[in-house]
């Protein structure tokens, strides 16, 4: 085996990552704490605006199972990956993912892409992931009453990944 060829990539540009909190989206069946990702702006109203339509229809629809009810989803610049805590087993994240046009943005269009091929996370959206599973954690372990819930959905990151 030749272990020079491994881990190697002729030419990779990996900038930094950025992340804004958005409102959250909330749904009968379904709170999300959403997240903006970004190299250097975060995306317009109009952006966030459709994303937010987009992960209403495809809970009303029936095509995004809410589990538990309480998650969290990440918008970069073409991809949306909705994370929802398990409701069998709390302690998992299952998440969907998102592909749609990065010239035009139009998240209306997204189409799903299997996690199995594509992977479940970035390495920068591990960054908002490990956040927020460490509140998670600390809600598991708390008493899960209203106010435990609302500090979990209210405390979000932002900042520099």
């Amino acid at each position: 085996m030749n272990i020079k060829k491994l881990g190697y990539f002729k030419e990779f540009n990996n900038p930094k990552r950025f992340v804004k909190p958005n409102k959250l989206i909330i749904t009968q069946k379904l709170i999300l704490k959403s997240y903006d990702m970004f190299t250097e702006n975060p995306s317009d109203k109009r952006t966030i605006k459709n994303m937010e339509e987009f992960l209403i229809k495809e809970i009303n629809n029936k095509n995004l199972s809410p589990r538990i009810g309480l998650g969290f989803t990440i918008l970069s610049k073409d991809m949306l990956n909705v994370v929802r805590w398990d409701d069998k087993y709390p302690i998992v994240a299952v998440n969907n993912l998102y592909e749609f046009q990065k010239e035009n943005r139009n998240i209306m269009e997204a189409k799903p892409l299997i996690v199995d091929d594509f992977g479940a996370y970035c390495i920068w959206e591990l960054g908002i992931v490990n956040y927020e599973k460490n509140l998670w954690k600390e809600y598991l372990n708390s008493k899960r009453t209203k106010r435990d819930k609302i500090k979990y959905l209210y405390n979000s990151i932002e900042g520099n990944l």
